[in-house]
Order: C-alpha cells, then structure tokens, then sequence
C-alpha cells in the first residue's frame, strides 16, 4: 500500500468534517496517511 505524508490542516479539515476535508478523499483513497510533527 502507497504512503502519503498528509498535512496536519487537511488532517484537521477531514476529523471536523470540514467541506473542505472531502477534497482530498481522491488523494488519500488506497493510501496510508502519516502525519508528520515535532514537539518542542
């Protein structure tokens, strides 16, 4: 299965069910989504 690294604001659009979310289902179908983040 292909991996994508997916920005924490469309993460953040797709958990609130934002419109705006849906447009990335076509990107993110048949992948695996990492979330990339660093802590201080």
């Amino acid at each position: 299965m292909t991996k994508v690294v997916v920005d924490t604001d469309v993460v953040s659009f797709i958990f609130k069910n934002h419109p705006i979310g849906s447009l990335y289902d076509p990107e993110l179908a048949e992948r695996v989504a990492l979330i990339s983040f660093s802590t201080d």
